[in-house]
């Protein structure tokens, strides 16, 4: 009961932008309910939280517990597509490609890990391949603009803007 009163602290503290109650918080709830994914993740989401402003060095941090956050439950879609986001935003290409491809197995038609695929695709070079599961991507959601312009080659991939906005503001034209 303690390790789940400290965690919902956590989670309040993160949802308040209060980062450094929420890392203790979710320290301690992570000591309390260890086998337990969900501490692991307030801690990655408050590092990659914190890697976007003045501390890229979070970014690894944040990583790292969502790898451990993984370990707890490692067929639960979306842990596995939270760590391929923070390793594509973190520039570990093959990795992210590799962890999409476990999230996909479990949830085959989640358009996040789709385009999650796409993109590390791309950025490795496999274009028939991206185009893959871009088309896939498209035929679940198909109001997806920028996934459409990269999937028609209307844009190309700025490899220096990859990160969780890239949907949004990322597509170069070409």
């Amino acid at each position: 009961i303690a390790g789940d009163g400290v965690m919902l602290r956590g989670q309040g503290q993160f949802d308040l932008a209060q980062d450094s109650a929420a890392l203790s918080s979710g320290s301690t709830a992570n000591t309390l309910l260890s086998a337990w994914p969900d501490p692991a993740e307030l801690l990655s989401e408050t590092h990659f939280y914190l890697s976007l402003g003045d501390h890229p060095g979070e970014q690894e941090q944040a990583i790292h517990w969502a790898e451990v956050a993984v370990s707890r439950d490692p067929t639960n879609p979306s842990l596995l597509g939270m760590l391929a986001s923070y390793q594509l935003d973190a520039g570990q290409f093959e990795s992210a490609k590799q962890t999409s491809l476990r999230a996909e197995k479990y949830l085959p038609y989640w358009p996040a890990t789709l385009n999650d695929l796409g993109i590390a695709s791309l950025v490795l070079g496999e274009q028939s391949e991206a185009r893959h599961w871009f088309a896939i991507s498209l035929e679940v959601t198909p109001q997806q603009p920028s996934i459409r312009e990269l999937y028609d080659g209307k844009c190309k991939l700025d490899v220096h803007h990859i990160g969780l906005s890239l949907l949004s503001r990322s597509c170069s034209k070409t």
